[in-house]
């Protein structure tokens, strides 16, 4: 029966089982006998190929599994690393995942002036988002709910509403003049100062001394600074150590109210800033008149070059919210010189990585040499790694270049958010805001350094309020209301070949544009997603409900209102 046969068959089909005889065939004649043999061979041939298809179709679904596998987690190891590469990493390292709502807004815009914007100049990227969100564009400004200034000084700050939102705040050019960042910083956070390359203010005394004596003592050549004394002032104010004096230090003179590189000056000579036939009563000579109104800063000679070229960082910062506060970073691209380095080159080009500077300027020829993505340095700190840097060269430099938005934004925190604050009582802070007004006119000309706080005739240094004059020779300041403000910054980094960060400066309004490739990728990003979060945070119909925080889309938080919120870059 059936037993009999399994045993006939057996486990697997052989070519033995040709001559073992199978279960006692039934009674008959020779023929039938051989028609049995030839049948239970065939039953067995045919279960032994059944049996190793199936075989065969298991071993291949086992194998594509596995495939799948590690196809599907390499998918994902590749999204991620994209992802972050874009900036786009995941929530709960962005930051916003953890974040609160928002309360909503104290001030409600009037029913027809909802959903309305205003850009000046009208053709911007930012109307272009705003356009592309849905909102309607104002014929006049006084009727939008969102204003977008491209210069600060557009805006008539004492005739804003408490509804609507503006895109400065109304002391940042505090920080975009060079001469008041510098002082600010040297006088409020060591944290912060310490980003600075050796600077020095040279309408102040003191510095001007001080660079007399680094300046003149660097033009004599090594040991000169162990010769005689120049004079009796202090050492040089050096960040990060006094550096010793040589024959081809070379420095870099500003005016701080100008930008893109306009009356900068790079010496070569430091003699050349000093009246050597006219000296002081300690026998120093005296600075030439003409440059008691600039900045000197002492050139960082060990910069880390692109493939031969000079380049620094312009990365974002966004103030989103002041009230409660949220800070926020964005990546930016590298601006490089045309123009291989060489230190004795004299051209503004070779130094400078303005747009401004290099061929092609801001217009339509500009070279898309002069601009790259940030992956570009990246891909070189990798290919160049250096025996001295740290394990994670980018993971460094991207933490610190964090670390320094938040050092600067802490130094001048106090300073812009008490500007915002339209309705508590100002008489009671006129005192202080006479001392920091005083000390602000002492350290820095009195011509021409206030022009960039200046909302309007009649204001003076702090924007946004009246002033008036009392008997007694002091100024009394009031805010008529307070309206809400976002602002987008700039800021431009230098990397030496020790991985240090030089700040260079703070840009108040930076420029958008899209004439290259690299800032064209950046911006077209940005500045959507930065209308996105305005509307999210500052606009609310009826303005019951709370606010959240809408998909970052490549911004990070770096502080929420006093949470000082860690990077995933500077994790261990």
């Amino acid at each position: 029966g059936a037993a009999a046969q399994k045993e006939a068959v057996g486990p697997a089909f052989s070519p033995s089982t040709m001559t073992t005889p199978p279960a006692t065939p039934p009674s008959g004649s020779k023929s039938h006998a051989v028609r049995f043999r030839m049948s239970q061979h065939q039953l067995a041939y045919k279960k032994h190929h059944t049996l190793r298809r199936r075989s065969k179709k298991r071993e291949g679904f086992r194998s594509s599994a596995w495939l799948c596998g590690v196809g599907g987690v390499a998918g994902v190891l590749t999204l991620v690393a994209l992802a972050r590469q874009a900036g786009m990493r995941p929530a709960s390292l962005r930051g916003e995942a953890s974040l609160p709502p928002f309360p909503p807004v104290d001030c409600v815009a009037p029913a027809e002036s909802r959903r309305l914007f205003y850009s000046k100049p009208s053709s911007s990227k930012f109307a272009d988002a705003m356009t592309h969100l849905g909102w309607r564009r104002a014929a006049k400004w006084t009727d939008a709910e969102v204003l977008w200034f491209h210069q600060k000084s557009y805006i008539d700050w004492e005739a804003l509403e408490c509804w609507q939102t503006v895109n400065h705040l109304r002391l940042e050019g505090t920080m975009s003049n060079k001469g008041k960042f510098y002082e600010h910083l040297r006088r409020t956070n060591a944290s912060a100062f310490a980003y600075l390359p050796e600077t020095y203010a040279l309408w102040d005394p003191d510095d001007r001394r001080r660079f007399q004596g680094a300046a003149l003592s660097s033009s004599r050549g090594p040991g000169a600074e162990e010769e005689e004394s120049l004079d009796e002032s202090p050492p040089p104010l050096a960040v990060g150590g006094k550096k010793k004096a040589s024959s081809t230090t070379m420095w870099v003179l500003k005016v701080p109210t100008t930008d893109g590189g306009k009356a900068v000056e790079i010496v070569h000579d430091a003699t050349t800033l000093f009246d050597m036939g006219n000296t002081s009563s300690s026998l120093v000579p005296l600075l030439k008149a003409t440059h008691e109104k600039k900045i000197a800063q002492r050139y960082v000679s060990n910069l880390l070059l692109l493939d031969g070229h000079k380049f620094d960082l312009r990365v974002y910062w966004c103030v989103a919210s002041t009230k409660p506060l949220l800070l926020l970073y964005h990546d930016g691209t590298l601006r490089v010189s045309l123009t291989k380095f060489d230190a004795a080159d004299g051209g503004k080009g070779t130094h400078l990585t303005n747009a401004a500077q290099q061929a092609g300027g801001h217009g339509p020829d500009s070279d898309e040499r002069s601009r790259r993505p940030m992956a570009a340095l990246w891909d070189m700190l990798e290919r160049e790694r250096q025996p001295h840097w740290p394990r994670r060269p980018r993971a460094y430099v991207e933490c610190e270049i964090r670390r320094a938005v938040t050092s600067i934004w802490q130094a001048f925190q106090d300073a812009l958010l008490e500007a915002e604050e339209g309705e508590h009582d100002r008489d009671k802070d006129d005192g202080d805001d006479a001392r920091e007004d005083a000390t602000t006119t002492t350290a820095q000309p009195s011509s021409g350094f206030h022009a960039a706080d200046t909302g309007s005739t009649g204001t003076a240094g702090v924007v946004g309020r009246t002033t008036t004059t009392t008997g007694s020779g002091t100024t009394k300041t009031g805010n008529k209301k307070r309206s809400r403000a976002f602002s987008l910054l700039g800021l431009d980094i230098m990397l030496d070949q020790n991985l240090k960060l030089h700040v260079s400066e703070v840009q108040s309004g930076p420029g958008l544009p899209s004439n290259t490739q690299a800032v064209a990728d950046v911006v077209g990003k940005m500045v959507p997603a930065l209308a996105n979060i305005v509307t999210s945070l500052h606009t609310s119909d009826g303005g019951v409900s709370s606010r959240r925080l809408p998909p970052l889309a490549g911004f990070e938080v770096l502080i929420h209102g006093s949470d000082l919120r860690q990077s995933h870059w500077c994790r261990a």
